[in-house]
């Protein structure tokens, strides 16, 4: 995947975490989603929010 497509991915799958109250349907819909934005240290700036899923206990 390209560089803009993930880009574009990514933004998707945060709008609709955001949108949704931080639930999410598709291939996502009833998995654990972290979804961290952060501050630069010495610009104050925010960054790029990332996201992040993981196996629940029940898939293990």
């Amino acid at each position: 995947m390209s560089d803009g497509g993930e880009r574009s991915f990514n933004e998707n799958v945060i709008a609709e975490f955001r949108a949704n109250g931080g639930r999410l349907g598709g291939m996502f819909a009833g998995k654990p989603l972290l979804l961290l934005t952060t501050r630069g240290a010495r610009s104050g700036g925010r960054t790029r929010p990332r996201w992040s899923t993981w196996p629940t206990a029940r898939a293990c």
